[in-house]
């Protein structure tokens, strides 16, 4: 062993989706501790029970995010990581652990492993124990928040890029950058409702962890095919047209043309939340222009949504929310003014 690692074999355990500081500060507080470490990763089977399991990354994916970031932290560091398919893994058989790292919500599993271990008539495992990075908003930084489009993997809020001011104006020099499709474009067919079939195939074929539109034809199109969104973000126009309203529209919003007013993206970020929680369907009135709130509507999406917006003379963009996707957007809304 090294003059800092205190143990000859550690064992650690999690799924590791969308690795991120969290997880980072505890891998470093593991190896820290020891030469060799022994690491269960999930199976994918077995995260099925976990809140929007579709937009965990796949097995293999997890395994070799977890094993660059530890060979670059520590590359001598013997490691082994092994599919985990219940809590015991080879934790509760392996004669050379001597210990585990343990969180205040893994401790009871941790127990459970030494029970095992006793029965097995081997040495229980020194639990050590880790205390679990925060965000900025002082909650802990969770794989569950990040596909929530909560949090992104820093522990940042990512609501709060749009909080520090009123609104934030669109640069000249960008607006040419927005005019690129950001997603798969859908083309224009002879007809919108032979588009809007043809994006609900799409849809239905791989269904999204939620369906969210930017304007009322692509809203009134997917209508139309009997697709109700998630949620809608209207304005009641078409190319600055006047459509016809209804009397009465609960959650209005104004946003400015060539803005991103802070008001409309707290209120669809409430909205994703109020979605989540209790599955409704929600729309989002704009008094104004609802064009680039396309942006912050992406940014705060769970992962593995899909935003869906018109592309004049081009047909239907939709995109796919990954975490590539949202440091893409991210990116572009910090060269906002």
């Amino acid at each position: 062993m090294t003059a800092q690692a205190q143990f000859n074999h550690i064992a650690v355990g999690g799924t590791f989706d969308h690795l991120h500081a969290g997880h980072q500060s505890l891998l470093c507080y593991a190896i820290d501790h020891t030469d060799k470490l022994t690491l269960g990763l999930t199976t994918d089977d077995y995260v099925k029970s976990k809140r929007f399991h579709t937009a965990i990354q796949p097995y293999e994916l997890r395994k070799e995010q977890v094993a660059k970031f530890i060979q670059t932290y520590k590359p001598k560091l013997e490691l082994e990581i092994v599919p985990l398919s219940d809590i015991y893994g080879p934790a509760a058989v392996e004669q050379s652990m001597d210990a585990i790292v343990v969180t205040k919500e893994s401790g009871q599993n941790a127990l459970k492993i030494n029970l095992k271990r006793k029965q097995n008539h081997l040495k229980p495992l020194k639990l050590l124990h880790f205390e679990l990075k925060k965000g900025d908003d002082r909650k802990i930084i969770r794989s569950q928040r990040i596909r929530e489009g909560e949090i992104d993997q820093q522990g940042r809020r990512e609501v709060a890029r749009f909080m520090q001011k009123a609104s934030l104006h669109l640069p000249q020099p960008l607006r040419n950058e927005l005019r690129n499709v950001f997603g798969q474009i859908v083309p224009a067919e002879s007809t919108l409702e032979k588009t809007a079939l043809s994006v609900k195939k799409i849809l239905t074929s791989t269904p999204p962890t939620l369906i969210i539109t930017v304007g009322d034809i692509v809203y009134s199109s997917l209508i139309s095919q009997n697709l109700t969104p998630d949620l809608a973000i209207i304005d009641h126009k078409n190319e600055r047209e006047n459509l016809k309203k209804p009397a009465s529209l609960p959650h209005q919003y104004r946003n400015l043309a060539g803005s991103i007013v802070r008001n409309p993206v707290v209120a669809i970020n409430r909205a994703y939340k109020r979605i989540l929680k209790n599955k409704t369907k929600e729309i989002i009135y704009i008094l104004g222009e609802e064009d680039l709130l396309a942006l912050p509507a992406i940014l705060l999406a769970p992962l593995g949504s899909v935003v869906i917006y018109g592309m004049r003379n081009q047909g239907i963009v939709l995109v796919k929310v990954d975490q590539t996707k949202k440091l893409q957007i991210a990116a572009l809304v910090e060269r906002f003014e």
